[in-house]
């Protein structure tokens, strides 16, 4: 079953999909859906009755989990759970009759994560009921409660109330489709004390805004006599550093309790003028981590000339928009020179709209994204999301820009054309010039799907890794698909491109860096290959796909 977190993080945290019979029972699940359709199952006599049963474990010590909440959906209706059931002392659990098909089992128990089974990140594996599948011995393991706590304090001990502390969540492997996204957001409380509770294990960043508290930012044209309270907190990230680059991740295995204490240093605040900004808002946004969604333009006044200056401002990497058209500029703020807006990019809103060819599978909400075609800039890419089909981007600096999207799955979309003002060019290449845009993007999927069984030593293993890999993968990373075996070991790799592939399955490989070609390269002689051409539909794998261990 696969998901994806493709969609653009913002300010308050990464959006989150969940299944209504988990929500039904209070268990909140990770962030992205974590079932992507797959066809239906259909058994050759749906009169028959079976069993899931088990037993729910720890995931580290192997113990027995008594009183853990088990419930089944069926994969095509999952409103309303089919089962429920809570485990005995000895962690057990049986739910029947269940007839013959494809169902989400999960499990839920205070100090422990709610999982589905063999959940990896966001991907996990069905249960399949029928003619001679064993699901009558089910090993359930549910990973102890992760922990992410800690301190921030400021020069000379004192704590820091009511900082903002955000939570990163850093992709396992560079991979297509994988970024770093907010998780989360809380607030320090009066001891300078936050926490992050209930996280799947993963590598995550940790990073705060706050201001001194007797900070005294003189309004400009006042007298600046007293500098010494004129500071700021940088934004800083964990261990205590103000430099993004320097930020030191943190590995949360199930059941760690880590403490990551920050202490944050004043330094002198900053002041600077952007004389010929005239009567449109200017704005300081900071970059934390690629997301631009960080304003700092409370301190800001505007005088009759049309100069605005902002102050109390803590050096560091800005984007800032202002002027009469838009201009926007990159700037190191390390001292209180003015900032002459004439080296700025003019910047204009792109509004769009998504048109998909009849029958085209577009999950919402998806990711637009653009990027700077030259690859020498190093501006981070805009990201945004598609809502009832339309998008938008503000202040889009004047350039050529490469337009990709994304559907909700995190599933690469083709771009066709881009439509501006009545006229349509093929491709995603997008020219921004000094004036607003609406753009109408035409976007077409690989409506291929291959299925297939991935087996070991003659039987489905549930839990492996299935990837999807292109013949040429160093330069079509995009292309690559992944799924995770079910329990009868089959699996369905959707949206797929036509092309030259090999299918791999490997067990024990999901912190693997399988979108590098070195790694997946010596898997790919005991992988199945396959040409995906013609017209769309299901492909279906004559021969299963052998389990390779991970080397």
């Amino acid at each position: 079953m696969h998901s994806h977190p493709s969609q653009s993080a913002r300010r308050m945290g990464h959006p989150e999909f969940h299944l209504p019979w988990i929500v039904a029972i209070g268990l909140a699940l990770c962030a992205g859906p974590l079932v992507a359709q797959r066809p239906s199952y259909h058994p050759s006599n749906p009169a028959q009755q079976f069993a899931v049963a088990g037993t729910v474990v720890n995931a580290v010590s192997g113990d027995p989990v008594r009183g853990a909440s088990v419930t089944l959906a069926a994969q095509q209706d999952d409103s309303v759970p089919q089962a429920t059931a809570r485990t005995d002392d000895e962690g057990r659990f049986a739910l029947t009759p269940v007839g013959p098909g494809k169902y989400q089992l999960a499990a839920a128990r205070r100090g422990y994560s709610t999982s589905l089974y063999e959940q990896h990140g966001n991907f996990s594996s069905a249960v399949v009921t029928g003619p001679g599948q064993d699901t009558g011995h089910i090993v359930f393991r549910l990973p102890p409660q992760a922990v992410l706590r800690g301190v921030v304090t400021a020069d000379g001990g004192d704590p820091v109330e009511g900082a903002e502390v955000f939570l990163f969540s850093k992709p396992a492997v560079e991979a297509p489709g994988e970024r770093t996204y907010l998780r989360e957001h809380t607030i320090a409380d009066d001891t300078g004390a936050y926490e992050f509770a209930d996280l799947p294990p993963g590598d995550y960043l940790v990073a705060v805004i706050a201001r001194p508290w007797y900070a005294l930012h003189p309004v400009p044209g006042q007298s600046r006599a007293d500098t010494e309270l004129d500071v700021a907190y940088p934004v800083t990230y964990y261990d205590s550093t103000a430099d993004e680059a320097s930020a030191l991740p943190l590995r949360l295995t199930p059941g760690s309790r880590i403490d990551a204490n920050l202490s944050l240093h004043a330094v002198p605040a900053l002041h600077f003028a952007v004389p010929g900004a005239g009567n449109v808002i200017a704005a300081l946004e900071q970059s934390i981590f690629g997301l631009k969604e960080f304003g700092v333009s409370s301190n800001v006044t505007r005088n009759d000339d049309g100069e605005v200056e902002f102050y109390g401002v803590a050096p560091g990497h800005y984007q800032l928009s202002a002027g009469t058209p838009a201009k926007v500029l990159e700037i190191d703020a390390t001292g209180n020179n003015p900032v002459d807006l004439s080296t700025g990019t003019s910047a204009v809103t792109i509004a769009g709209e998504v048109d998909t060819a009849p029958g085209v599978l577009f999950t919402q909400p998806a990711v637009v994204e653009l990027k700077l075609a030259d690859p020498a800039e190093v501006q981070p890419p805009l990201v945004t999301a598609v809502q009832q089909g339309k998008f938008s981007f503000d202040t889009v600096a004047a350039g050529h820009w490469l337009l990709t999207m994304e559907d909700g799955y995190g599933y690469s979309m083709q771009v066709g054309s881009i439509e501006t003002n009545g006229r349509k060019q093929a491709g995603g290449q997008l020219t921004v010039r000094g004036q607003a845009m609406q753009v109408v993007v035409t976007a077409t999927q690989g409506a291929h799907t291959i299925e297939g069984f991935a087996l070991r030593e003659g039987k489905g293993a549930a839990g492996v890794m299935v990837v999807l890999a292109p013949h040429d993968l160093k330069n079509y990373p995009a292309l690559a698909r992944r799924d995770q075996a079910d329990s009868d070991g089959s699996f369905s790799l959707a949206n797929v491109l036509a092309g030259d592939y090999t299918v791999v399955a490997v067990s024990d490989a999901w912190e693997m860096d399988w979108a590098r070609p070195e790694t997946i390269v010596r898997y790919l002689p005991g992988g199945t290959t396959v040409t995906v051409s013609g017209a769309a539909g299901v492909i279906s794998l004559k021969q299963a796909v052998n389990v390779q261990p991970r080397y």
